[in-house]
């Protein structure tokens, strides 16, 4: 996150492309392994149920982005990507606390 929005910030093209592909490929490769070991786990029987909740989240990141895109008419887009990294940091944080075991 901090190399993209330095890369912003110094409105570098290429930086921003490279820094943004290689977040890209590491979520991805995340969500893989994360799919790989919730199914692991999980029936065949509750996997759907499993999927759509899945889904669910990556339709709300779909919408988030699409506010974000919205928004652009009226702040600027470091304004606007400085916002969403706070709110990255505030759900990483209720994650790591509500997730941390016993």
């Amino acid at each position: 996150m901090a190399g993209i929005l330095a890369a912003l910030s110094a409105a570098a093209i290429a930086p921003f492309l490279a820094v943004s592909m290689l977040a890209g490929a590491t979520q991805g490769g995340a969500r893989t392994g994360g799919m790989r070991t919730l199914l692991a786990r999980t029936g065949p029987a509750d996997r759907a149920g499993l999927l759509s909740t899945v889904f669910l989240f990556y339709s709300s990141a779909a919408i988030l982005s699409l506010v974000a895109g919205r928004l652009t008419t009226t702040f600027s887009l470091m304004k606007i990507a400085r916002r969403l990294r706070r709110l990255v940091l505030i759900g990483v944080a209720r994650v790591l606390v509500i997730a941390r075991p016993a």
